[in-house]
């Protein structure tokens, strides 16, 4: 999280200049937390300290704006990105292009908030990796910008209301990811996004757009694409690794954070590693053994901890902190919160590392896709029998069926579609779903892709959940995740690598296995099967029944009529198993519920 603070305003409209007043005189008396990084004429930042290391605020000359967070250049070409300084001919550049240059240039994790005084206009710009959060909320002819709405709330600067269309689709999908907010009177500006602002307006549009990043350039060579992703890769991680002390790494035990792991043993930056190793005794959630193996190669110290079998959601959960948006995955890490801020203390740790992005980027997908992307690509070309090989080998089909789906796709352009999307709508009533819901619940880049191989189509969906995943619980938490492989030249480079490349020869994530081949485990490259956390979950569940029940029966889900209470009573009071099609909408209702719970929404305003 990067704290901070942008309100920008017309300073021709008198109530406009009384209501900036009035915010300057309430921020004033909050002097030790805020300082000024740039003030205009109906225009200011301000930002707090960060709590990751590397993250600074970098001015660019003559008053045209402030990128807040770590840059690097596009080139990779600096080993000392962290002296990186904008010259007056690239902040000219910048500004003219309404952050074009910025994203054709450099990389990082930033927000971005620029002056362009020659058109009377203002850009808050959200890098595509998604790391810093970024809301807007408007409140007469003030715009502000913030990271985390409990600082907006300081301000006092208006009234919320909760916003039931986007909660009911968040119970129908929730990898919701889209501008909406459960606030009406707050807007998320995605990754990738730049929010441009003239008078009395704003508009949101792509400013880094997977579409246009898989149609130009296209690596069709297995071993240069391999060669390619190692050496960005490397690059990146070590990127990042100079920025940090102390990083404590969650070693799962598969590829992907084998592969973090391993090229930032490959940097030989000056930072160390510890990893961690998470486990649970049920069948597939312990991977311990391959966890040891990696770290034993790399001569790095693992921690080996268990999961608490015995924690339950309970009022605790109660106490997250305000949000623009209710998120799952607040459920589970509230309970770890006191246990990583312990240990990171202990440890002095600066940062946590994961793998997270790697299923994604490397393409972990079973399916028949890649097929359809070839004859996409090359029609009936010489490879196609080994690409079909491949497919069936992948997902298990017959040769035949595969060789069948690459007919059909010849002389066509299939248009992807997720499957959950096709669900019915469980706990939900149909009454609250907002009409023509798939529309309403598809992320702007999923719209665009029809153009596109079906399986870049697939990837880009996923791609568009997991940049936008990442929203740290503000305050609680003393150290943040980062997820160095969403780093923006892997993620164009892997965009740009066909999917049957991807997973050649029937593997999946094969190009990623070969180009780190030599930097992780023999028993990792071969490993096929795949860890998770489901039965922990599920028992977690369980054991908070009761808490739950009390919570969702007579919950504020239940008395605004958007989910049905008889459905939901027969899971909440364990009466009906959980099938598996039941079980992400059902945690969706309890972290909904919670999130209202944060709010009171019976007093649904700003001040606190």
């Amino acid at each position: 999280m990067y704290p901070f603070l942008a309100v920008v305003w017309s300073s021709a409209e008198f109530e406009a200049r009384i209501n900036v007043g009035s915010l300057c005189d309430r921020l004033s008396k909050n002097t030790a937390k805020w300082h000024f990084v740039m003030r205009t004429p109906g225009f200011f930042v301000l930002a707090a300290t960060p709590q990751c290391g590397g993250f600074r605020e970098y001015a660019l000359p003559n008053g045209a704006g402030v990128i807040l967070g770590q840059l690097f250049r596009r080139t990779m070409e600096s080993d000392r990105d962290d002296e990186l300084e904008i010259d007056e001919r690239s902040a000219t550049r910048i500004v003219r292009t309404s952050g074009r240059a910025l994203i054709d240039e450099y990389w990082g994790s930033y927000i971005a908030i620029l002056d362009d005084r020659e058109h009377s206009r203002r850009h808050v710009i959200r890098d595509c990796s998604g790391r810093l959060p970024c809301y807007f909320f408007r409140s007469s002819e003030v715009h502000v910008f913030f990271s985390d709405i409990q600082d907006l709330l300081t301000l006092k600067a208006g009234s919320l209301t909760m916003n039931y269309d986007y909660l009911a689709g968040f119970l129908y999908f929730n990898e919701l990811q889209i501008h909406a907010t459960g606030l009406r009177e707050v807007t998320e500006i995605l990754a990738g996004e730049c929010a441009s602002l003239t008078i009395g307006s704003v508009s949101q549009f792509p400013l880094w757009d997977p579409s246009h990043v898989c149609a130009e350039n296209l690596i069709d060579d297995y071993q240069h694409a391999a060669h390619e992703l190692r050496s960005t890769t490397l690059r990146c991680i070590a990127g990042w690794a100079r920025t940090q002390k102390r990083i404590l790494h969650s070693l799962s035990g598969g590829l992907d954070s084998a592969v973090v792991a391993g090229s930032f043993k490959e940097s030989e930056v000056d930072a160390r590693m510890l990893c961690i190793n998470r486990y649970h005794d049920a069948p597939g959630e312990d991977e311990r053994k391959y966890a040891r193996i990696a770290a034993s190669r790399l001569g790095m110290e693992l921690l080996e901890f268990p999961f608490n079998d015995r924690g339950l959601l309970d009022h605790r959960v109660l106490a997250l902190p305000k949000t623009a948006k209710p998120c799952v995955p607040f459920l589970f890490r509230m309970l770890d919160i006191c246990f990583y801020n312990r240990l990171t203390r202990e440890r002095k740790i600066n940062t946590v590392w994961t793998g997270q992005g790697g299923d994604h980027l490397f393409f972990q997908y079973r399916e028949l896709l890649p097929v359809s992307d070839y004859v996409y690509q090359h029609g009936l070309g010489l490879q196609l029998h080994s690409v079909i090989s491949g497919a069936a080998q992948l997902t298990g089909e017959s040769y035949w069926t595969a060789m069948r789906f690459a007919l059909r796709s010849i002389g066509r352009r299939p248009r992807w579609r997720h499957q959950t999307l096709q669900q019915p709508t469980y706990f939900l009533n149909e009454d609250a779903v907002p009409p023509r819901i798939l529309e309403y619940i598809s992320h702007p880049w999923t719209l665009e892709t029809k153009d596109l191989p079906p399986g870049k189509q697939m990837q880009i969906h996923f791609l568009a959940e997991v940049l936008n995943r990442h929203r740290p619980i503000p305050r609680l938490r003393h150290v943040e995740e980062h997820h160095p492989l969403m780093s923006q030249p892997i993620i164009e480079l892997c965009l740009r690598i066909p999917t049957y490349l991807l997973v050649k020869g029937g593997r999946d994530r094969a190009l990623a296995r070969d180009a780190f081949r030599d930097i992780i485990p023999h028993e990792i490259y071969q490993r096929r099967d795949k860890g998770s956390t489901g039965q922990h979950v599920i028992q977690l569940m369980r054991r908070s029944g009761k808490f739950v029940n009390e919570m969702l029966l007579d919950g504020v889900l239940v008395r605004e009529g958007i989910v049905d209470r008889r459905s939901v009573e027969a899971f909440s009071t364990n009466s009906t198993p959980i099938r598996p099609e039941h079980y992400f909408p059902f945690i969706a209702c309890v972290a909904c519920e919670v999130w209202l719970n944060t709010w009171n929404s019976r007093s649904a305003h700003l001040a606190v």
